[in-house]
């Protein structure tokens, strides 16, 4: 009988986004993603704000919104913060994603 353990494969760790200095962790557990998913098929006014305090809570969230909210190039600053958390969230790359954001809005 053959045994392999692949325990040293499996990585429990939440990737995590630094932002000014400050580690955010980010979530990326099933239901958390089947919330995400859920959220992005809405389309609703307010999806970015939910995705982001669904992904590093409701507190990080509330911070990292009022700086998107202050800062000065806000729709750029806003897409890359939104991205990044994405591609840690669902393990894709960001390129992906942002090529994918270009398309939908063109």
């Amino acid at each position: 009988q053959k045994i392999v353990d692949i325990s040293k494969y499996i990585n429990n760790d939440a990737p995590q986004m630094v932002l000014f200095g400050k580690t955010y962790t980010v979530k990326n557990d099933k239901k958390t993603v089947l919330l995400l998913n859920e959220i992005q098929s809405t389309n609703a006014d307010d999806a970015d704000e939910k995705i982001i305090k669904l992904l590093v809570g409701k507190e990080a969230g509330e911070e990292i919104c009022k700086i998107i909210d202050e800062s000065a190039n806000y729709s750029e600053n806003a897409k890359v913060i939104l991205l990044n958390l994405l591609s840690l969230a669902t393990g894709q790359d960001y390129e992906v994603l942002e090529a994918r954001f270009q398309n939908a809005i063109k």
